[in-house]
């Protein structure tokens, strides 16, 4: 698989820092004047233990009804599109997290390979 036919290349998946000093990945689902709605938008968290820096997903909203959250423009400080490794791992997130909301009665653990996440080639495969 070559960079040019990744799939993730052509995913709109933003790291937004917001004015409150929040930060968030999401996919940028539409835009439509100064409100952005974001899919599946996730927290994103940080802390620094013996000089590494370790990141975490969480949901933005949780108590949210449906995955789609409005942002209005203004309270946005910066945007940049996220590397595809970055993106994989907040789609593995995402998708974990909407299993597990929908299961929580059945009490089910899915691998990685159940959820069919691990759809890309290692990165030491790749032509570059």
């Amino acid at each position: 698989m070559t960079e040019e036919q990744d799939p993730l290349d052509t995913m709109d998946i933003r790291h937004i820092r917001l004015s409150d000093g929040q930060e968030i990945i999401a996919y940028i689902n539409a835009v439509d004047g100064a409100t952005i709605v974001t899919e599946r938008p996730m927290l994103v968290h940080a802390i620094q233990n013996k000089g590494y820096d370790t990141y975490w997903f969480s949901k933005f909203m949780p108590f949210a009804k449906v995955n789609l959250i409005k942002i209005n423009s203004r309270n946005i400080i910066s945007a940049s599109e996220v590397r595809n490794d970055i993106k994989e791992k907040y789609l593995q997130a995402a998708i974990k997290t909407d299993i597990e909301e929908h299961d929580t009665e059945d009490d089910i653990e899915l691998t990685d390979e159940e959820m069919d996440l691990n759809f890309m080639e290692p990165l030491s495969k790749k032509i570059h």
